[in-house]
């Protein structure tokens, strides 16, 4: 495939993003997961970008939510904000920007993807939104998030439940302590299409539970559901 041809095939996603990339390599990479890296070479993959993208999806949708609900207060825009940047969201996102035509992914992997959703969709969201801020800066990673990444969170709100374990862990520490519950990957095991997480829940510097998912979030959200188990029968006991 020539470079004029690749660059005609992510034109409907440049499109859809609302950004042309200057540097198509950039898009290439945001694109190619680690899988097909380890297949092609070392053929650089998305997961810097997704690192980057991350902390520009949680600024712009701060941002979006802020202006969005004017008369909201902070803790109930905290809600909002987790389950806007949470892997489901993303992934209808990535379902709505058709990231399966254009990933970059190991034939195991691929296989894996037509079975199910799956979380590689979401952290390519993430990564397409890095690669925008490096290729055209704040302004434009901003816009691509509040206009075409974010575009249907109106209704994705109003039709999803707020009372998930972090969000309801989130609301039970700012009440009771004054503090927001921090989350952290305590480590990864297992090949890239089974890969598993630990992820580890801290209230005040203390870890109070630990839990194994399928991806970040999942992991999180169990650790959070054992941290409000444990807050459950400390109150249970003291009462």
């Amino acid at each position: 495939m020539n470079e004029k041809t690749r660059q005609e095939d992510t034109e409907p996603l440049e499109q859809a993003v609302g950004h042309t990339f200057t540097d198509k390599q950039l898009l290439a990479q945001a694109l190619t997961h680690r899988s097909f890296s380890n297949e092609n070479n070392g053929a650089p993959h998305n997961e810097r970008l997704e690192f980057l993208g991350d902390a520009i999806l949680q600024f712009a949708t701060t941002v979006k939510l802020y202006r969005l609900f004017p008369d909201e207060p902070e803790g109930a825009l905290s809600v909002y904000r987790s389950l806007v940047v949470k892997t489901d969201f993303l992934m209808r996102v990535a379902e709505r920007l058709k990231l399966r035509e254009h990933l970059r992914v190991s034939e195991g992997q691929k296989k894996e993807m037509q079975n199910s959703a799956t979380p590689v969709l979401a952290d390519a969201v993430e990564a397409l939104i890095g690669a925008v801020y490096l290729d055209g800066g704040l302004e434009s990673a901003e816009k691509c998030v509040e206009t075409h990444i974010l575009m249907n969170v109106e209704e994705y709100l109003a039709e999803t439940p707020f009372r998930d374990p972090k969000s309801e862990l989130q609301e039970y520490a700012q009440r009771e302590m004054q503090i927001t519950p921090e989350y952290e990957v305590l480590s990864e095991d297992g090949p890239d299409h089974e890969k598993v997480f630990t992820v580890g829940v801290t209230v005040g510097g203390e870890t109070i539970a630990k839990a194994t998912g399928k991806s970040k979030q999942d992991g999180a959200q169990k650790a959070a559901q054992q941290a409000l188990e444990v807050y459950k029968k400390q109150n249970e006991e003291t009462a």
